[in-house]
């Protein structure tokens, strides 16, 4: 009589590097690592159209305005994942297929995982963590970071420059040149550092068609601040994003303007044609400004408002 052995699937020991299983059944995973910088939406655009990826992470906040299949979502403040998780719900959004944290009082629904790289010492943000998830607990060949540049930029739900960005630099230049040669990022430093994805790059880790990543005086924070928001359709040209960004507005998907939101830009209104009184605040202060070149005072009341504008198209209108 044949005697049946049962076999296990070994435990695959951690030996500090990592091969990924796909690369020895001949072929190659890609992720779309996902980060919360101002303009994640037009790089996840530009991401796409390089390549399909296998699997798409998101970290922190942008795992809620994410629209399509979210493989892993990524966190080192769990504290906060079930109020995001709840957000991208109330979006109409599928649920993520795993929850990756770190930190304290994670849910119970969430998998609490190592954030760092092996050899890593420090953190090196959720940015790094969200490649790190990719690369090991995914399983992904290639990663491709799009809204994580790690420089003193806004990020896509707020205005406030992230002064701490340039502090993580350290810990992503100690990565192991087997973990940074499987990284592509589309914009900032870590672009610089990197350097940027091509459809060469992706289907096969050829780099005969790179280019030259950004310089570092190209990721240099502009002097501007983005302290207004523009809901746009996207994608945006970049003609038209660097006339918003000049005005000082940051762009955000028009699919997510809230019913209420004020226009970027109020409609033009040519003086010696309509009464103050039928005009909104915003519209009588833009048109104010463009006949003299100086916004009204911000305490100024409507009544003042509707004063001056009628002075101002009277004289237009020949009257005075």
């Amino acid at each position: 009589m044949r005697r049946w052995r049962r076999v296990t699937k070994p435990q695959r020991k951690h030996t500090g590097s990592f091969i990924s299983p796909h690369s020895r059944r001949g072929f190659m995973k890609t992720a779309l690592c996902l980060g919360g910088a101002a303009g994640v939406q037009d790089e996840w655009t530009a991401a796409l159209d390089l390549a399909d990826f296998d699997f798409i992470v998101a970290c922190n906040d942008v795992g809620a305005i994410w629209p399509g299949r979210l493989d892993a979502w990524v966190t080192l403040h769990p504290e906060h994942i079930t109020r995001w998780r709840d957000q991208r719900r109330a979006n109409g959004f599928a649920d993520a297929a795993r929850y990756l944290v770190h930190g304290d009082y994670p849910p119970i629904w969430a998998e609490l995982v190592e954030f760092r790289f092996p050899g890593q010492g420090d953190s090196g943000s959720s940015g790094l963590f969200t490649a790190k998830a990719a690369l090991i607990d995914l399983g992904a060949d290639r990663v491709v970071l799009a809204g994580i540049p790690l420089v003193r930029s806004s990020h896509f739900f707020d205005a406030v420059q992230w002064e701490a960005a340039g502090g993580y630099r350290t810990v992503w230049e100690a990565l192991r040149s087997e973990y940074r040669a499987r990284i592509r990022s589309m914009s900032g430093w870590t672009a610089h550092f990197f350097g940027t994805p091509t459809t060469d790059w992706l289907a096969t880790g050829s780099t005969d068609a790179d280019a030259p990543g950004p310089t570092l005086e190209q990721t240099r924070m502009s002097k501007v601040k983005l302290d207004k928001i523009a809901y746009e359709p996207h994608p945006v040209s970049l003609e038209r994003k660097k006339e918003l960004n000049a005005k000082g507005f940051k762009i955000i998907d028009a699919r997510f303007k809230p019913a209420d939101a004020k226009p970027a830009e109020p409609e033009k209104i040519e003086l010696g044609t309509d009464s103050g009184e039928g005009l909104s605040d915003d519209h009588l202060r833009s048109a104010i400004e463009a006949a003299t070149g100086q916004k009204p005072h911000h305490l100024l009341g409507r009544a003042k408002l509707v004063e001056q504008f009628n002075a101002l198209n009277a004289v237009a209108a020949g009257e005075e």
